[in-house]
């Protein structure tokens, strides 16, 4: 593994940087997530906080939101395929 010191270093790291924000560009959830930071030419923290918002906690949060907001969107009216047969209303109070 690499040190992370060193001229070497701090130039990957703001590359990365660099890349990272290209790749978000119209992503307003990623971009504000950077900005949540607030750090500027540090790959390694954005990356992280990337990670972290789409893989760790931040996907957790959206799941549970979801999942409480369930039982107040659910209506059965009838079975009206392909959309609302009674095993996908099923599946969804679980």
């Amino acid at each position: 593994m690499a040190p992370l010191r060193g001229a070497a270093y701090v130039t990957d790291n703001r590359k990365v940087d660099t890349m990272l924000r290209k790749f978000i560009v119209g992503n307003t959830e990623a971009e504000a997530t950077l900005q949540a930071i607030d750090v500027e030419n540090d790959g390694r923290a954005s990356y992280g906080a990337l990670r972290v918002y789409y893989e760790g906690e931040g996907i957790n949060v959206i799941d549970i939101v979801e999942a409480d907001n369930t039982p107040d969107k659910l209506c059965y009216n009838a079975e009206k395929p392909p959309n609302n047969t009674w095993s996908s209303f099923e599946q969804r109070l679980k």
